[in-house]
């Protein structure tokens, strides 16, 4: 029910804040780094400790990464034990990946006279980005963590930075909830910043203490978090705006929820279609 409680705040948050526009991503990203080493938010950091403390207690954390496995059957499969699994996994984030590069063709074309535009200057931004290939390996050690349980009877590498990812995400909805009815969308987005950054931070320790891919693969996402979160910021804004969480203020805008719409379309058939495989397996 708490579970349930949760999502409906998030799902109710973003119809009442508009696009988050203003300066280039990665920028604010920076600023919040800034403010961040100075301690500017401790006192917030210390809040949503006490607010993840009783959640705990109250079994939710537990109770969260059960409705996320059922929810997200495919990203689980990363962890799996057996080869063939493994490579369902592989051809579904393949496919997945060749459907976002469709899309970005698509979004590419709505600008091409349009380029002044807030929504056209996002879109440049979402279709110029790109990691190195050490960069991509490093979040996709990030993403897998996402989908690992963690089990505190286990000194491993992936046990340790499993258990900061869940904190962290926990507190990310918690964050969400808590937010519900407030007006000043840019303090959410710092503060969904700084999390994301704590998290880091405290996964760089980590890994130090252990050595090895791990601490390679975090460090790498750590120096690379301004571009990469920034990027996830204006994609968040693009899928807003498909699921109508956020109306289009002009006829390009038009166009990109329908894109955008599109796509995820897409990605719930082909969803469906590994799931289908998964079943049969």
């Amino acid at each position: 029910m708490v579970i349930m409680k949760i999502l409906l705040y998030l799902s109710i948050f973003s119809f009442l804040f508009g696009p988050l526009y203003a300066d280039e991503q990665e920028n604010i990203v920076k600023h919040v780094e800034r403010e961040y080493a100075q301690g500017k938010y401790q006192k917030f950091l210390k809040s949503l400790d006490e607010e993840y403390a009783r959640a705990g207690k109250a079994g939710l954390v537990r109770n969260l990464y059960d409705y996320l496995k059922k929810k997200n059957k495919l990203g689980f499969l990363a962890n799996a034990k057996d080869e063939k699994t493994r490579a369902i996994y592989k051809n579904w984030h393949d496919e997945l990946g060749n459907l976002a590069k469709q899309r970005e063709e698509k979004l590419k074309q709505i600008c091409v006279d349009q380029t002044g535009l807030d929504i056209c200057l996002l879109i440049t931004r979402v279709v110029s980005f790109s990691l190195d290939p050490k960069e991509e390996e490093a979040f996709r050690y990030l993403e897998i963590l996402h989908y690992y349980l963690p089990d505190n009877n286990k000194s491993t590498p992936e046990n340790k930075l499993a258990a900061i990812e869940m904190e962290y995400h926990m507190k990310k909805l918690l964050l969400d909830a808590v937010s519900l009815g407030k007006k000043e969308k840019q303090d959410l987005h710092e503060k969904r910043i700084v999390l994301a950054l704590e998290k880091l931070n405290k996964m760089v320790d980590v890994a130090k203490s252990f050595g090895g891919k791990w601490d390679e693969m975090i460090s790498i996402a750590k120096n690379s978090f301004g571009k990469f979160y920034g990027h996830q910021i204006d994609l968040d804004h693009l899928q807003e705006l498909a699921e109508e969480k956020i109306q289009p203020a002009n006829e390009t805008e038009q166009k990109a929820k329908e894109i955008m719409g599109d796509f995820l379309e897409k990605r719930k058939t082909l969803n469906e279609k590994y799931l289908s495989l998964i079943q049969s397996n």
